[in-house]
């Protein structure tokens, strides 16, 4: 017994994936834009007292073989960052209580200049502008 099978529309699906790969090379891109923009705009926007901490914030992409969208981690070794970033339990160091330069947000204490964070709004916000493009270039594509 002899089977055939006839694929309709096989055109229009080889036209998608072409039109796929054009994305997939050019989301690499936006990903390497998205990182670099999402950088600067935490440099711009953290805290400025002396400079050093806005100077600080550095970008690890992964290696290639870990592909372009698994791990991408924006860091600051300074040994305030932590404080600056996710604020204090009061008590510890090193705003034991609100002072002249801190405020109390959500049960933690924070620099005045960023209650609520510093680095993580600016990502995040970052992470939901991005989100809308690729939902645009799906939805555009398919």
């Amino acid at each position: 017994m002899h089977v055939t099978i006839k694929f309709r529309g096989l055109e229009h699906t080889l036209k998608r994936v072409e039109r796929l790969s054009i994305v997939l090379k050019t989301l690499n891109y936006s990903v390497k834009g998205f990182v670099d923009d999402t950088l600067k705009k935490i440099k711009d926007e953290v805290p400025k007292d002396s400079g050093d901490y806005s100077k600080n914030w550095n970008v690890n992409n992964p290696p290639k073989s870990a592909g372009n969208l698994a791990f991408i981690t924006f860091s600051n070794d300074l040994v305030y960052a932590r404080p600056l970033e996710y604020g204090v339990t009061p008590g510890e160091k090193p705003w034991p209580s609100v002072g002249p330069k801190t405020v109390q947000y959500e049960g933690k204490i924070y620099s005045s200049q960023a209650p609520g964070g510093t680095a993580e709004p600016v990502i995040n916000k970052s992470l939901d502008e991005f989100s809308s493009l690729l939902e645009k270039i799906v939805t555009d594509i398919f």
